[in-house]
């Protein structure tokens, strides 16, 4: 990630009003002020931001893979009707009841 841009021992008054709310800055405060280029930010399907590839954990990654492949070996149930949606949880939840 390359700087964008630079300042050092700016006032709390150059800076703006939410930032110095946020950080509850004094007027005669001194802050030294990088910013930096955000990375691409990805939305799903409902465009909702999803986190950078770098903040997903490497267990969700993992959980994801084993699951893409038990689907690509068949391991899955497809109901064409609702009804064979319900006794298909029906049948789950029984057993987890047991």
């Amino acid at each position: 990630m390359s700087t964008a841009l630079m300042r050092k021992y700016i006032t709390s008054g150059e800076l703006p009003l939410s930032w110095q709310k946020e950080i509850n800055a004094k007027p005669e405060e001194l802050f030294y002020i990088t910013i930096n280029k955000a990375e691409p930010v990805d939305y799903d399907d409902d465009g909702n931001p999803m986190p950078p590839e770098s903040q997903i954990s490497g267990k969700l990654i993992k959980a994801v893979q084993a699951s893409e492949e038990s689907y690509k070996k068949g391991n899955f149930t497809r109901c064409s009707t609702k009804e064979e949606s319900d006794a298909f949880f029906k049948a789950i939840w029984s057993e987890e009841a047991n």
